[in-house]
């Protein structure tokens, strides 16, 4: 009985063996042919059929180079669009793929380097639009620890949008259908330039965001954005978002801000934070504050942006009265700004309050902002309603007066 227990194991160690030999001699063919010109060619054109499956409007791939066991280079690569225009352009893709994580159902690519890449959007969609996908998220593990990008160009069919020199350092991971991505970047247009880091986690299709930090500069400036814990979502976001911009970058990123200059009041360096938490069921709570110049500024907003409507309130402190009331009032006060806004209306009450020598207590501020959120949609705003002139609670708002 041992004896044959024995024997029925060498023969299943042969056969074991003789089959790992015969793999082996197929993997050694395909890897003699691949390193041939015939042999890439032909991998080349199975690679642009596989990709038309999946790109309808084609591709084309220039060359393959180099090895599968070390880097594998692939040269001017086309993704063309639904249209069958260009898409993108890559110029040259340098992949280092881990042969034996795929053992245990993982992908790892060790580097991926995209260098010279066109990106011209108005050549339409890359594939047509797909209705939900129910099917169970893959098992495998995808591991890109590191991405690089140059040299990158957007044509976004004005010269002074067009982005220049694109420059991106990734890492991503991917586990089903959750992904984790760190970034840097570089890049710029007409005469901004943009770095920054961040890094993003999409989970059950939520989009995360636990830090990121953004550097424009312009006009020989730099402003920072800085967000924490930020998700992104279109109906109820949430977060911090902290911006610091001197004057001279915001009149160049945002040239609309001229028009407070306009207005007799200087544009001063601002500092603003900016807290997204849950309102209602279907509104989000903004919280606002920060300074412009010497103008200090607080507001809470009550904003439903399925529907794109908001209302709330905002206080300023420190304000040049003259350019406002056109020289009726002189020196400096306070705006209370109550808003009622939406896509086809928006409407404010102001409150002027020359002699605020305190902050608005947020506690009243917020208040405010709920009355005003209660009311009936569309209300107008006029006296009477909770921030327009001599209303209950303007005084709490305005906190002690001298």
């Amino acid at each position: 009985m041992a004896r044959g227990v024995r024997l029925a194991l060498r023969w299943l160690a042969r056969i074991g063996l003789g089959v790992l030999a015969a793999v082996l001699v197929v993997l050694a063919a395909a890897l003699i042919v691949i390193h041939t010109d015939w042999g890439r060619d032909k991998v080349r054109a199975q690679v642009e059929a596989s990709l038309r499956d999946v790109l309808p409007g084609g591709a084309k791939i220039g060359k393959l180079e180099g090895s599968v066991l070390g880097t594998l280079i692939v040269r001017d690569v086309e993704l063309d669009s639904l249209a069958h225009r260009p898409l993108v352009r890559v110029g040259a893709l340098r992949v280092s793929a881990a042969i034996w994580p795929l053992v245990s159902k993982t992908v790892r690519v060790e580097s991926i380097v995209v260098e010279d890449v066109a990106l011209d959007p108005s050549a339409g969609p890359l594939v047509p639009p797909r209705p939900d996908d129910d099917t169970p998220p893959p098992a495998w593990r995808v591991e890109l620890p590191h991405i690089e990008l140059h040299r990158a160009a957007v044509d976004l069919g004005d010269p002074s949008l067009a982005v220049r020199a694109l420059e991106l350092a990734a890492g991503v991971t991917i586990v089903g259908r959750d992904i984790t991505a760190h970034a840097w970047l570089d890049t710029g247009w007409g005469d901004k330039h943009v770095t920054g880091v961040v890094t993003a986690q999409i989970t059950n299709g939520a989009i995360r965001v636990p830090a990121a930090v953004l550097a424009l500069d312009a006009a020989g400036g730099r402003a920072r954005i800085a967000a924490h814990d930020v998700t992104v979502d279109v109906v109820k976001p949430r977060g911090t978002v902290v911006v610091s911009a001197p004057a001279k970058v915001i009149d160049v990123w945002w040239p609309a801000a001229s028009q407070v200059a306009a207005l007799g009041a200087p544009l001063g360096d601002a500092v603003v934070r900016v807290a997204l938490g849950d309102d209602a069921a279907d509104a989000t709570k903004i919280g606002l504050v920060g300074a412009v110049g010497t103008t200090k500024l607080a507001a809470t907003l009550h904003a439903a942006l399925a529907t794109l409507t908001a209302r709330g309130v905002i206080a300023l402190r420190d304000v040049a009265l003259a350019p406002i009331t056109r020289g009726s009032l002189h020196g400096t006060g306070a705006l209370l700004v109550g808003v009622d806004a939406s896509l086809a209306h928006v409407t404010a009450t102001l409150a002027i309050l020359p002699r605020l020598i305190a902050d608005p207590d947020p506690a009243a501020l917020d208040r405010a902002a709920k009355a005003l959120a209660a009311a009936a949609p569309g209300a107008p705003l006029g006296p009477g309603a909770p921030l327009g002139p001599g209303a209950p609670g303007a005084r709490d708002l305005a906190g002690p007066r001298g």
